[in-house]
């Protein structure tokens, strides 16, 4: 039997948390709410996921879903297609002012708005 070959894929024990998931001076300049979300690897002192941010067309208007991997919760927005669809998400995010929801693995997101 030939020997296997070792894994390519990272490991838990070798890998160390880091404080920034990806570096991006202008996107957090711009959008620091949403960029806080996606990149912080590390929070008070502990690691963390990051999110992810959806766009996706349903019932004729282009939506959006930003989803916490962290806490589980979303965000579920209806978006009016101008310039700068991040900007949108952007103020809402960091407006803190609309509930976040918490996501059931494998949920149709199309089906929440």
């Amino acid at each position: 039997m030939a020997k296997e070959k070792p894994s390519f894929l990272p490991s838990r024990e070798n890998g160390k948390a880091i404080e920034w998931l990806w570096a991006n001076d202008a996107f957090m300049a711009k959008y620091p709410a949403c960029y806080e979300l996606l990149a912080r690897g590390m929070y008070e002192g502990e690691p963390r996921k990051g999110a992810t941010i959806t766009l996706f067309c349903s019932d004729g208007r282009l939506k959006a879903c930003v989803a916490d991997r962290e806490t589980g919760q979303g965000i579920w927005l209806a978006l009016e297609p101008f310039e700068d669809l991040m900007a949108e998400i952007e103020l809402v995010v960091a407006a803190g002012t609309t509930e976040w929801r918490g996501l059931k693995k494998g949920q149709d997101m199309k089906g929440v708005l």
